[in-house]
């Protein structure tokens, strides 16, 4: 998988890139979409914002399969005392 940034306009029901996408024709992606307000930088953008972003577009579905549940209390080594 491979991620990209782009600023885009939103006109007429279709986003328009304002830099060029290095895309084939017709590529198929996933888009997440973050509203700034005027001025506003993505650097802006709060960490909590992007988690949600991830978790509402299934980064994490993985964790709730069962099959992932490997570890218990006893693994590891506490890290304080």
């Amino acid at each position: 998988m491979k991620t990209l940034v782009a600023q885009a306009t939103y006109e007429d029901g279709v986003f328009k890139p304002l830099q060029k996408v290095a895309l084939e024709q017709q590529r198929k992606v996933y888009l997440v979409i973050v509203i700034t307000e005027e001025g506003e930088k993505i650097d802006d953008l709060p960490l909590s914002a992007l988690a949600e972003a991830a978790m509402q577009g299934g980064s994490f579905d993985f964790l709730w399969d069962e099959a992932e549940n490997i570890y218990t209390l006893e693994d590891g080594e506490p890290i304080w005392e």
